[in-house]
């Protein structure tokens, strides 16, 4: 009936997270890993407290050899200096014979464990999957850590090693992992643990602590309370590390078949002493799944302990369901990722931020920066599975320089240099082959993509124009560029390194060969001439504009011949404008022979004197003068005609 009622009371507890958004199923503290399975759990860590110098060490466990390696991980945490200006370093450290980097890709997010800028500084918590260095037949595990400090600001602390691993067990095992979120510096700290899976009162609740920097009693205490019950007082250095001072606190053990069992100087019972650092805490849970943990620190060097993790151990109702979840991936920065669990009814993605969706199996990734989340997987019967996956974004690659010079256009002369401050880096354009530097030559004029590729695979794209020069000089002359209607203008090409032409007047073509044009209409006219050499791309253009104005009128051609019938000849002026005019007639000694004065003429053709008019006129050369004037200006145009009869 207890376990019928725990189970509606999940399911109504996780329909309200989900309702009002709840972010943490903890107070104080994340669910890094929670697992339900048969078989144990076993952990034990060391730690070189405060010094700095190169350290080897050996962690002690305890794995059933008829056992199979389930799931392993070594967690520290990483402090960064302020002393040192807080830079950040990796630490390739070795354990069980084998190199593993300590960098910030093994974080699982920032600030997870914080302090003091004037004593740590920033603080990281490191979480490594080192199931594969494990196996079931061995049960000692050497860790060598180099010298830190002395060069390096940052510095990794308190390895701790756990394991599970799947038995043939008649009880179901549950496994929590809780990580600090705390400030370190705080003299108290109170974290609430809640959302477990049922817990089987009849075997052991095992909890353990996981420090770092606790010193000896005489200066440095740590009450630990359950339920505001308290379990002791710890302090001091595990007896594997009591030759480093302020090595901490690690609780060391083993547990199987719902019962605890304690590694080198922890002891499996309901309290906490020095550096016994795990404990039965069933006595005070009062049957109730839900309890919190409190440290009050009594610390007389006013620099507070770092408690790292908290791994909680008991027997379940629950029963092992498979799930599935991504892989911890690094991308670059702008690439969406897909994240993905499966084996659930219900599930919830924290922290949400930079996914599309927290409550999905298959929320996108959408962050320009790395992120830690921990997806909470529950299955049919409200009993749920927590599994992390770190995401690592890293920063795309940066041009340092880039540059261009121009191309002839007839040719492909032209050049890219570009650079950065990277090493082993890789250049392409337009998606050709890498080559290890950024200079491209003989390149044609045009846009082209450049791709600058880090050694992580990342990539930005620069678009860049190499510019084009043309050698072909188009130029002419127009004799003259202005003047009045009737404008007789002639052009000559003067174009220089050019075998092709085309002219055009007022944008319609005119050919290749344009040497003269009769502009008899006032206006201004466009003339362009377009010229290259052999390529039409490569053109170069030249114009002029031909300014034909207004003299009043003028007359067609040089002369004006009359037919030889007296009833068709006439004396007609042709204007393109309406001025007043006087014309006198003279025959070649001089004589008057006819006068008009005051006409006004019209733009066109205008007779002034008919044929029969000029009957009296014989066949002779005739002189004539037109005075004319409009608005603006005045003028005299003398010539002669021939008249025939």
């Amino acid at each position: 009936m207890r376990v019928f009622t725990k189970l509606n009371l999940l399911r109504v507890l996780f329909f309200l997270l989900l309702v009002f958004g709840q972010s943490k199923s903890v107070k104080g503290q994340i669910v890094l890993y929670q697992d339900v399975f048969k078989g144990g759990v076993t952990a034990s860590g060391t730690s070189f407290g405060i010094s700095s110098f190169l350290f080897e060490s050996t962690i002690q466990v305890n794995i059933d050899p008829n056992s199979t390696i389930r799931k392993a991980f070594l967690v520290c945490y990483e402090s960064l200096y302020p002393s040192l200006g807080g830079i950040q370093s990796d630490c390739d450290i070795i354990f069980n014979n084998t190199s593993i980097t300590l960098s910030p890709t093994s974080r699982t997010s920032n600030n997870l464990v914080s302090s003091s800028n004037t004593v740590f500084g920033q603080s990281y918590f490191h979480n490594l999957d080192v199931t594969d260095l494990v196996a079931q037949n061995q049960n000692n595990y050497p860790i060598i850590v180099p010298e830190q400090l002395q060069t390096k600001s940052s510095v990794y602390h308190s390895f701790y090693l756990i394991v599970l691993y799947n038995q043939n067990s008649p009880n179901t095992t549950n496994f929590k992992l809780l990580v600090n979120t705390q400030d370190l510096i705080l003299s108290t700290t109170e974290y609430v643990v809640n959302n477990n899976n049922p817990i089987s009162y009849t075997n052991d609740i095992a909890l353990a602590i996981h420090s770092d920097i606790l010193r000896g009693p005489l200066v440095d205490n740590t009450n630990v309370l359950i339920n505001n019950n308290s379990l002791g007082v710890i302090n001091g250095s595990d007896i594997n590390n009591q030759q480093y001072s302020g090595g901490g606190v690690k609780g060391s053990f083993f547990y199987e078949n719902g019962i605890l069992q304690g590694l080198e100087d922890d002891i499996p019972d309901i309290f906490m002493n020095q550096s016994d650092g795990i404990a039965v805490i069933n006595n005070y849970l009062n049957n109730n799944d839900n309890f919190t943990l409190k440290l009050i620190i009594n610390n007389s060097y006013n620099i507070y302990n770092n408690f790292i993790s908290f791994p909680i151990v008991y027997t379940t109702t629950c029963q092992e369901f498979p799930v599935a979840v991504s892989n911890d991936t690094t991308i670059c920065r702008n690439a969406p990722l897909q994240l993905s669990a499966s084996g659930g009814t219900q599930y919830l993605w924290q922290p949400a931020t930079d996914l599309s969706c927290s409550t999905c199996p298959n929320p996108l990734f959408t962050g320009d920066s790395s992120r830690f989340y921990t997806v909470r997987i529950w299955n049919n019967d409200s009993c749920s599975v927590v599994r992390p996956i770190k995401v690592n974004v890293t920063q795309l690659p940066k041009f340092s320089s880039i540059s261009t010079t121009a191309s002839t256009c007839e040719g492909a002369t032209g050049k890219i240099l570009a650079s950065s401050t990277l090493t082993g880096e890789s250049y392409a354009i337009n998606g050709g082959t890498p080559q290890a530097t950024g200079n491209f030559f003989n390149l044609a004029p045009g846009f082209y993509t450049v791709t600058l590729q880090a050694l992580n695979g990342c990539s930005i794209d620069s678009i860049v124009e190499v510019g084009s020069v043309i050698s072909t000089n188009a130029h002419f002359t127009a004799n003259p560029a202005q003047g009045n209607a009737p404008l007789m203008v002639n052009f000559s090409n003067q174009s220089t390194n050019a075998n092709n032409y085309e002219w055009l007047l007022n944008g319609v073509s005119q050919g290749n060969n344009y040497t003269s044009e009769l502009f008899d209409s006032i206006g201004i006219y466009t003339v362009q001439l377009i010229a290259w050499q052999n390529d039409p791309t490569c053109a170069d253009t030249a114009f002029q504009t031909i300014s034909v104005s207004s003299a009043g009128f003028y007359i067609l051609g040089s002369s004006l011949v009359s037919a030889s019938s007296n009833s068709q000849n006439t004396f007609s002026v042709l204007t393109n404008g309406t001025p007043i005019v006087k014309v006198t007639l003279y025959d070649a000694q001089g004589r008057l022979l006819k006068t008009k004065t005051n006409l006004l003429l019209i733009a066109g053709s205008n007779t002034i004197w008919s044929a029969s008019e000029l009957s009296d006129i014989a066949s002779e050369m005739v002189l004539y003068r037109i005075e004319w004037q409009n608005a603006a200006e005045s003028g005299e145009l003398k010539g002669k005609v021939l008249f025939l009869k």
